[in-house]
């Protein structure tokens, strides 16, 4: 499963003046609901999320945004 790397994508946010997780939700082209979902942990990033922040935040890698965990009976 791929879950973003929440701490990482707000801290590169707020190097960009992007304070609140709505602005960087409009930088990714993301609604804003549904980021702030992704952000709790609610969704999981599907491809229009992760291409969104990669825009977003051209300079960074993947591995940067989004990890990469197992599989566990509890995630959405």
């Amino acid at each position: 499963m791929i879950r973003p790397r929440v701490d990482n994508i707000r801290a590169r946010g707020r190097e960009r003046d992007l304070g609140t997780d709505s602005a960087i939700a409009r930088a990714a082209g993301i609604d804003p609901g549904g980021f702030n979902r992704l952000m709790r942990g609610k969704t999981r990033p599907g491809i229009a999320s992760i291409e969104g922040l990669l825009n977003a935040f051209n300079d960074l890698k993947f591995e940067d945004l989004f990890e990469r965990v197992p599989e566990t009976a509890d995630q959405p």
